[in-house]
């Protein structure tokens, strides 16, 4: 709303802008057709003016009449150059209203292809937050597996550490056997030996 506003402001600014220029263009055409018309006139009566007779009272006041005539000359042909830089500087101020009408439409365009780019952006963006999300739940499942995959391995090798104690165990106890078993071939031959002794006698 708040752009629509200030386009309106400016559409209107630009709107008035270009009415009084033509309006000021007119009045200054005006004003220089009539600077020439008395300038036309003034050098008419000038050159009307002239006598022979430059010593009489009469045309010494013609001759400082013609000299003020001539000096309201120069003031009005200065006004003119000035009505001429003044149109030049308005039809300047007209060529730059209107660059700056074209760089106002060129950058309306330019914001306008920024949102659009910048409504694609966000959503891709929450296309790829929502593929996020999926590879977050994803990885907790993942880590779910592999804490229970190492407890599984933590039951086993402590599994694996009883049972190699155990072996531990039994190899003892398998040696010890063996040898009270030697002990008991050696006293049971002895006591064979004994009772051949006995009995041959």
């Amino acid at each position: 709303m708040r752009r629509e506003n200030h386009r309106h402001a400016e559409s209107t600014t630009d709107s008035r802008s270009l009415l009084s220029v033509p309006c000021l263009t007119l009045f200054l055409s005006l004003a220089r057709c009539i600077a020439s018309w008395f300038l036309h006139a003034f050098l008419k009566m000038a050159r009307g003016n002239r006598t022979p007779h430059p010593n009489c009272s009469k045309c010494k006041h013609l001759k400082a009449m013609n000299k003020e005539r001539k000096e309201i000359i120069e003031i009005i042909e200065q006004a003119n150059m000035n009505l001429l830089r003044e149109n030049n500087h308005l039809e300047w101020k007209n060529t730059l209203n209107e660059l700056i009408g074209d760089m106002l439409e060129a950058r309306d365009e330019t914001i306008k292809k920024l949102s659009e780019e910048l409504k694609q952006a966000n959503g891709s963006l929450k296309r790829v937050s929502e593929e996020l999300k999926d590879v977050r739940g994803t990885c907790a499942y993942l880590r779910q597996d592999l804490q229970m995959e190492r407890d599984d391995y933590n039951t086993l090798f402590k599994d694996n550490i009883r049972f190699w104690n155990s072996m531990q165990h039994l190899e003892r106890d398998s040696k010890n056997h063996k040898r009270n078993y030697q002990l008991l071939q050696d006293r049971f031959a002895a006591l064979v030996q004994e009772h051949f002794k006995s009995t041959t006698k």
